[in-house]
């Protein structure tokens, strides 16, 4: 099975995950659901790329090194016990570099986003002729009610059973007709674009 395959049957099945090293052992960050996420996140309820922007930033701050932990103590304890949890936040507290934790958190920013995921699939391209305007989707709630809107989930598997970066795939690659002023665009591989510019020159 080659690698995209090997992403997209882990993601299906609940077993995807990326490895991430902190002090000197080696932990596995799993695709979170919603309400794992809320956990990482703690108390905020700002929108999920507002809160990775965050962790990013002050994974750079010695001085807030025990928020930095508590985060990705929880990341890295998904299907864990609460007491390997705490085990783990001291550990971290204690062991992990700063460029440890800051690499860390740049791998659950892609974990959460499903950039290996969307990588590995490929999605149709629309062109759309209106640029219309949205609004909302400032908070967890937001991202999440869109999610079961669109995917037609109970507020049960949106929030605890699908994990959030295969519902964005879900999302993004579901069957729909095309709107009144969307184009769907063919992407021309390099091979096919040299031979019709050899057909043109024939002709």
């Amino acid at each position: 099975m080659n690698n995209a395959a090997n992403v997209v049957a882990s993601s299906i099945i609940g077993a995807y995950y990326k490895e991430v090293k902190l002090g000197k052992f080696t932990y596995k960050i799993y695709q979170p659901t919603v309400k794992e996420m809320c956990l990482i996140f703690g108390n905020n309820s700002t929108s999920i790329n507002d809160n990775m922007k965050r962790f990013e930033l002050i994974a750079q701050m010695p001085e807030r090194i025990n928020e930095c932990a508590r985060a990705l103590s929880y990341a890295v304890s998904i299907r864990k016990p609460e007491l390997f949890r705490k085990a783990t936040y001291q550990y971290i507290a204690h062991y992990a570099t700063m460029e440890q934790i800051e690499t860390a958190f740049y791998v659950l920013a892609n974990v959460i986003n499903g950039k290996e995921l969307f990588d590995s699939v490929k999605l149709d391209q629309v062109k759309s002729e209106s640029k219309a305007e949205s609004i909302g989707g400032n908070s967890i709630f937001g991202a999440m009610c869109s999610l079961m809107e669109n995917l037609h989930l109970s507020h049960k598997e949106a929030f605890e059973v699908i994990p959030y970066p295969v519902m964005l795939m879900m999302n993004a690659d579901k069957l729909r007709p095309l709107g009144i002023n969307e184009k769907k665009v063919n992407k021309i591989s390099g091979k096919e674009l040299a031979g019709r510019r050899k057909g043109a020159k024939r002709g």
